[in-house]
Formats: C-alpha cells, sequence, structure tokens
C-alpha cells in the first residue's frame, strides 16, 4: 500500500524570502541545543538517488541514520521520499522502506521536475514552521536545489547533503556542512565527498 497525498500547486515563495524572524538566529544557536533535541528532516529524491543494486531496501533508513550519528547528530530522524513510485518494485523497494519509518510521497510523473516541485511544495511548509536550528538533509544530486540549500544555509539551517558522485553539482555539494556519497552511504560506508567548500 503506497502512502500519497494530494499535490497541492500553490506557489513556492516562503524559501526564496525566509522571514526576517529566522535571520535571529546565529550559528550559537547551534551551541545552545543539544544535538539529541533536534530532529534532522530527510528529503530523499528517490527518482535522482534511486537505491543501488544489490542493497537491501531494509537496511537504508539505519545507514542514513548510522551516517548522522557518526557525525555527532543524534536526534531524530524523518524521512520523507518524493518521486513517482510507480516506478519501483513494491517488493523489494517501496515495502521495505514503510516498514523501516520512511514516508514515501508519490508524486505522479507529470511532466519535467514533478517531484522536485514536491520536495520544494514540502520545504516550503517545513520552514514556515520550523526556525533554526534544524538539520535539513537533501538526497538528491539535482542542481535546481542549490539555491534554496544555500539560502536555508545562510539563514542558518544546517544543510546536510548526499548525492551520487557522478551526478552530484559542485552548486549543491558547496551549500552542505556535510556532503556523502550516495552510493557508499547506502553500502554502510559513509565515504563523504571531500571537495564540499
Amino acid at each position: 500500500m503506497l502512502r500519497s497525498l494530494i499535490i497541492t500547486s500553490r506557489p513556492i515563495f516562503h524559501l526564496l524570502t525566509l522571514p526576517a524572524a529566522l535571520r535571529q538566529y546565529s550559528s550559537s544557536a547551534w551551541n545552545n541545543r543539544k544535538s539529541e533535541q533536534i530532529t534532522t528532516h530527510v528529503w530523499w529524491d528517490i527518482e535522482n538517488c534511486r537505491i543501488p543494486i544489490g542493497v537491501n531496501s531494509y537496511k537504508v533508513t539505519n545507514r542514513i541514520k548510522s551516517a548522522l550519528r557518526s557525525n555527532g547528530i543524534d536526534g531524530p530522524v524523518m524521512i520523507r521520499a518524493h518521486g513517482d513510485m510507480l516506478q519501483f518494485n513494491q517488493e523489494t523497494c517501496l515495502t521495505p522502506l514503510i516498514k523501516t519509518g520512511v514516508y514515501l510521497k508519490h508524486v505522479p510523473n507529470c511532466g519535467k521536475n514533478s517531484a522536485d516541485r514536491s520536495i520544494l511544495d514540502g520545504l516550503d511548509d517545513y520552514v514556515v514552521r520550523n526556525s533554526p536550528p534544524a538539520h535539513i538533509f537533501m538526497i538528491s544530486g539535482d542542481g535546481d536545489f542549490a539555491n534554496i540549500l544555500h539560502r536555508l544555509k545562510k539563514n542558518d539551517y544546517n544543510v546536510l547533503l548526499a548525492c551520487g558522485s557522478s551526478n552530484c553539482s559542485a552548486a549543491l555539494r558547496s551549500a552542505a556542512a556535510i556532503c556523502w556519497d550516495w552510493n557508499e552511504l547506502v553500502r554502510g560506508r559513509q565515504t563523504e565527498l571531500v571537495d564540499v567548500h
């Protein structure tokens, strides 16, 4: 059974013009709250960063959490995968993800960048409701997210990234405090891409 939401067509504007109230936070905000109290929200472009062949889908959630824990990020983790779920095998991919706590948002393929629009819409809602300090973990190699992630970083969100080493734009990587190679992370190797900054 796929979990899905109705796709909204409202414009994405909050991420481009973050409220002035959010600018009051500084890097000291990270020092004033313990890491275990801060939830990491994972936004996964599952069409762009697929689970590689041979990787057990039941282990993906724990490997994401393990990568975070090994970098001192100990709080709760909420994972949302966005994409056309009809492209994925129910038994070997979708069911294991649902059973391990991943929220699947089915986005029908209604043209180019349908999943991207869904992720941006979700990020828009998230930013309105959650001021920094907060961890935002993007799993995508799509350079279209670079501008938004840079704006979030400037407004004191801790931006994390996982992307395939072959499909990750330099602009996207430069927005992240930590950038993992997705194909290594889901295999449990947690290899960071070295040219982040």
